[in-house]
């Protein structure tokens, strides 16, 4: 800040030099002198060093930049962007609000500033508890644009039912036209088959489902994607009236029947009902039953509720007021989303013995029908299939994730920029095993796809405490209470930073404070190490928690195992960049932001790419 408010006067001065009659020898002030040559190099050995991880260096070298250049702002945002990888999130705060100062109104760098406030709350809250989170609309799109339908595709619809997706394909139920519709979300293939009155569909996987009538008819489905054929074969009836069904294995259904107001377990393709369940009080109408994994949910109409059971023992684990609900769809395990028929979107937060629920939306939305979850967005369908919300959860209330991104590379293909980027993304134990996150790039005015292949080491970790002669080496040390010393340490002994490191229990750990626990917690999420704790006596629960969320563990004694560390996920990612539209000069216009949604749970990180510098010869540069 002090900097800065030398940096104003002197361009206060220097408009003041330049009116009639005034100079700066009468005044008595000099300019600074301006080296801007050296100050480029700088920068760039700056920017160099930032790309290579070695953000002291990055930062050594943009004082340096300034010394030479008191005008050269753009230090302060790429100050910004390292200290926030040594976890020093408030001198980052201080940096960006600096170039702020003095390039007021910047998107760039006003995004950076709200991500930097929101992975604060997020460092605060892995370590204290979680506050939940309400979802935002972040965009409404005609249904053939949001799927990249072509203009001629036709489908006319008389009376929805529901829509449901699964394994990349969207199913269609027209219930009064008696037609089934389906297509591939990644490669559009509208295909289409007459049926008697199709409610629901439960998808097995890409070209297998079982459909379900509205009067208890199940039928197995098939579809042949390159000849464009969908085929159906009865496999029984239940009877009722069908609200809705879902797979909760390969051998066994479940289905909402509003005639009897019950739920029925039917093994497939036996068609047994092998179970049946009612609540406990009020007949319920089951308009929607969904189950994420052994939990089944119930938009229960006639009652104005949302029920929750236990699918193995049908025992029933909450009950929650909810108007005139019509659809409902997981989120995560502990979380769901209910659609009313008036528009609204609420959010049901399950805890042990209590179940909170949340407006989600400030305004209603508009002839809303049916709401199914595709890649960590919710995707909603209005009543005449013409229109697509994508409605995604705020990541400033706690449930993002931190993703990061380093050691950019560059290749040339037809004309084309390739940018590779290695990209780490901090997951909390229960997250291990989901699907993988989707990607997409923003750089310089475009939106651009982004190629993802996850990789893991699934080697053993073994702790090299001098006596192990075999394995992978860890890094164990004990704590400094100097944190960039201790960091310093760290990267010079590793010639890089590591996957894991194992800090040594102490009174001096014991003892830090919050701030040095959210620092360091912060290092490690925005440099994918994994850290444990080599603990003697029972650690304090916030240590266990900061190991716990880097993917790490508490370590009881000296086993050269160490048990618990699950490998992190990393990704190699590619994108494509057109050679003509390489951006120069500042920083900010040159920042790649890359998104990614990880079962709702959206997460994004900036780099600053300047192609042209990354191929350049340092020396030649002017």
């Amino acid at each position: 800040m002090r900097r800065l408010i030398v940096l104003l006067g002197v361009v206060i001065l220097l408009v003041a030099a330049r009116a009639p009659g005034g100079t700066f020898k009468a005044m008595g002030f000099e300019p600074p002198k301006v080296n801007s040559l050296d100050a480029e190099r700088e920068f760039l050995r700056a920017y160099r060093a930032y790309a290579k991880g070695d953000y002291f260096q990055a930062i050594e070298a943009l004082s340096e930049a300034l010394n030479f250049n008191i005008y050269l702002v753009d230090t302060y945002l790429l100050r910004g962007m390292a200290l926030r990888r040594l976890g020093a999130l408030d001198a980052a705060e201080d940096a960006v609000e600096n170039y702020l100062e003095v390039r007021h109104g910047d998107e760039m760098g006003e995004r950076f500033a709200t991500t930097l406030q929101h992975e604060r709350r997020l460092i605060e809250e892995s370590i204290g508890g979680s506050k939940e989170f309400h979802l935002l609309v972040g965009r409404r799109l005609p249904f053939k644009t949001r799927f990249r339908l072509p203009l001629s595709a036709n489908m006319s619809l008389s009376g929805l039912s529901k829509v449901k997706y699964g394994f990349g394909v969207i199913y269609i139920c027209d219930a009064v036209g008696g037609r089934l519709w389906a297509m591939r979300e990644t490669l559009p293939a509208l295909i289409s088959v007459e049926v008697d009155a199709p409610q629901t569909v439960l998808p097995v996987d890409e070209t297998h489902f079982y459909l379900i009538n509205r009067r208890g008819e199940i039928m197995e489905g098939t579809i042949d994607w390159p000849s464009k054929l969908l085929g159906l074969s009865s496999l029984g009836n239940v009877g009722g009236i069908v609200g809705d069904g879902s797979m909760l294995s390969s051998s066994e259904i479940v289905i909402g029947d509003c005639e009897r107001g019950e739920l029925l377990w039917v093994s497939i393709p036996k068609m047994e009902i092998t179970k049946r369940w009612k609540a406990k009080s009020g007949r319920m109408e089951p308009v929607s039953v969904v189950a994420f994994g052994e939990a089944i949910a119930i938009a229960d109409r006639a009652n104005e509720r949302c029920i929750v059971i236990d699918g193995r023992d049908a025992e029933e684990i909450a009950t929650v007021s909810v108007p005139l609900p019509r659809d409902v769809a997981w989120i995560d395990r502990s979380s769901l989303s209910v659609l009313g028929e008036d528009g609204s979107l609420r959010e049901i937060v399950l805890r042990k013995d209590v179940a909170e629920v949340k407006i989600s939306l400030a305004d209603p939305l508009t002839d809303a029908w049916s709401v199914v979850e595709s890649k960590g967005a919710l995707l909603i369908f209005d009543v005449r299939l013409s229109s697509v919300w994508e409605v995604f959860p705020m990541p400033e209330e706690g449930r993002s994730l931190i993703f990061s991104v380093c050691q950019p590379s560059l290749s040339e293909d037809a004309g084309e920029i390739i940018l590779k980027l290695r990209g780490h993304l901090a997951l909390k134990e229960a997250l291990q095993n989901l699907s993988n996150p989707h990607f997409f790039a923003a750089w310089n005015g475009q939106i651009l796809p982004v190629k993802d292949s996850s990789s893991q080491n699934e080697t053993p970790v073994v702790l090299l405490l001098g006596s192990a002669s075999s394995g992978q080496s860890v890094l164990v040390l004990p704590w400094d209470a100097d944190f960039d010393a201790l960091l310093q340490r760290i990267y010079e002994t590793v010639g890089g930073w590591p996957t894991d490191m194992i800090l040594e229990s102490s009174v001096e750990l014991k003892n830090i404070s919050a701030e040095l626990k959210e620092r360091f917690l912060s290092f490690c999420l925005f440099n994918g190490v994994r850290a444990s704790l080599l603990a003697r006596e029972i650690p304090s629960a916030e240590w266990v928690q900061i190991c716990k969320f880097t993917g790490g563990d508490v370590i009881w004694n000296a086993s050269p195992y160490i048990g618990g560390l699950l490998p992190p996920k990393r990704w190699a990612l590619s994108i494509r960049l057109s050679s003509d539209a390489v951006p120069s000069g500042q920083i900010g216009e040159a920042m790649l932001a890359l998104y990614g949604n990880w079962e709702a749970r959206p997460f994004r990180d900036w780099f600053p790419l300047w192609p042209n510098l990354l191929q350049s010869d340092l020396a030649a540069t002017p």
